[in-house]
């Protein structure tokens, strides 16, 4: 599978993709240091991070979004092989009451992402699970 997938000379691994015949729905809960109601306050709006987060849970798009691979990480896993993949998006923001320890992780959010796959071609699907 991984060779399926191979780009600028890396290969990965999507769990949902094309190929399968599947997509996905995504609940995202989101633990941020703003304060409840104030989502456009410190740094990015939401629908910036969102958009980050996709673009992180994808195969990379361009060259310049792939690092140098360290031992293991051949191939790369990753959810989606694009972010088309994704039928819908729930997202819940709320208070991150853990303290910062600096003024870098002060900017940190938590995430805890609930994946829903969705079968979208049954035929597909079921022959790329049956071969394997």
């Amino acid at each position: 599978m991984a060779t399926k997938f191979s780009k600028f000379g890396f290969r990965f691994v999507p769990l949902v993709n094309e190929d399968y015949g599947l997509s996905c729905n995504l609940d995202i809960l989101m633990f941020r240091r703003e304060q409840p109601g104030r989502i456009v306050m410190q740094g990015e709006d939401i629908d910036i991070r969102i958009k980050t987060l996709f673009d992180a849970l994808c195969m990379p798009v361009s060259q310049d979004e792939i690092g140098t691979p360290e031992q293991g990480e051949d191939p790369f896993f990753c959810l989606l092989e694009s972010d088309t993949m994704i039928d819908e998006v729930h997202v819940i923001t709320d208070c991150l009451l853990l303290p910062a320890k600096s003024d870098r992780e002060g900017k940190h959010v938590l995430l805890l992402i609930g994946v829903e796959l969705k079968i979208v071609n049954p035929e597909i699907a079921y022959l790329e699970f049956a071969m394997h």
